[in-house]
């Protein structure tokens, strides 16, 4: 197939996958066999690298990704690079792309990976996860000075000396910051769900107040709701700031916000300005609580500790908490049962 038909398509193709996977064993090594490379690609816009645990064929696949006018969105997944040279080489390939938007990297960097004098600032990268690498406050800020336009970042991030972020940087582009907090001395490891991970120290609330004050277009902020709670007392405020996803990384019991805590999240600015929520309450009055109090909400999704539905549920035609919302709440407002226990309404205020 390489050898019949792919040199007749080979400039119609868009999307691509390199694999050396059980289901496409040494593909890489069949199309430089064949004579093809990369660069021949030339309306190529999607690229994946999957299972290469060779630096040099990696390498060599992404200098030749230099030649794809059309290149957007690169992904380098479960693959293996042996030293701290080839790493280097290999993000300044990727560093040089000059339309690639969209940047994946779940590479195990055997030689670590740093940014650190990287002769190249993207001006295109917008959207950027890093797997299987701990970022410490100065190695976050040398990936931040090197992604001039980067709007949304997802790696993890764990604090390994009292060096702080450069409050010099600012990161007027970032749009959308994911955090995962759950309160353990080792770092964080969920980085699937797309976030920026720290560690529990006495500085974690401050170094989070310098990032959101260096982010002045942030919209939606998913974060663990006890470090929220936290941030409230440090009087934060953020004119952009208008999604809100309270998660439960740090509580190992009690995964469900009180009356008193929801009361903290109202009165505070961001509550007040918040026009989309999720969150998990103890009982279904905090939900009316909070759609009387949050004047600009709009949406809420909910999850409440009293809720008694469960799977078997389905067999039955009654949704008993469904029915008590639209009970008690005004008839313009819209309400369903998303999952299993997510209760989603659309507020017309």
């Amino acid at each position: 197939m390489c050898e019949q038909y792919l040199p007749l398509i080979i400039d119609q193709v868009s999307s691509l996958c390199l694999s050396d996977s059980e289901e496409t064993p040494q593909l890489p090594e069949l199309l430089i066999h064949y004579g093809l490379t990369i660069d021949e690609f030339t309306h190529l816009r999607s690229l994946l690298i999957q299972k290469i645990d060779s630096s040099n064929t990696i390498f060599n696949i992404t200098s030749d990704c230099f030649y794809l006018p059309y290149l957007t969105h690169l992904k380098i997944i479960e693959c293996h690079v042996a030293n701290d040279k080839n790493s280097h080489q290999i993000i300044n390939n990727i560093w040089r792309l000059p339309r690639l938007k969209h940047c994946t990297l779940d590479v195990i960097f055997e030689g670590g990976l740093t940014f650190a004098e990287l002769p190249i600032i993207s001006t295109s990268i917008e959207y950027l996860l890093i797997k299987n690498v701990i970022f410490s406050s100065i190695g976050l800020t040398h990936l931040l000075n090197s992604t001039s336009y980067l709007q949304h970042l997802c790696i993890q991030f764990g604090q390994s000396s009292n060096a702080e972020l450069d409050t010099r940087h600012i990161i007027p582009s970032i749009i959308s910051l994911k955090l995962n907090f759950d309160g353990s001395l080792a770092a964080l490891t969920n980085i699937l769900q797309k976030v920026i991970e720290t560690r529990e120290n006495s500085q974690s609330e401050l170094q989070l107040k310098n990032l959101l004050n260096r982010a002045p277009r942030l919209e939606f902020l998913c974060i663990d709701a006890t470090l929220f709670l936290l941030l409230t007392q440090l009087n934060i405020t953020h004119s952009s700031l208008r999604r809100l996803h309270l998660k439960h990384y740090r509580a190992k019991m009690n995964r469900y916000m009180n009356a008193t805590q929801c009361s903290i999240l109202t009165d505070s600015l961001i509550g007040r300005q918040c026009e989309v929520l999720r969150i998990r309450v103890e009982n279904r009055a905090i939900v009316l609580d909070l759609v009387r109090t949050m004047h600009n909400l709009r949406a809420l999704n909910c999850e409440c500790q009293d809720d008694i539905w469960n799977n078997n549920s389905l067999l039955f035609s009654k949704d008993e908490l469904i029915e008590w919302f639209r009970r008690v709440l005004p008839e313009k407002c819209s309400i369903r049962r998303q999952e299993s226990r997510l209760i989603q309404m659309w507020i017309n205020q």
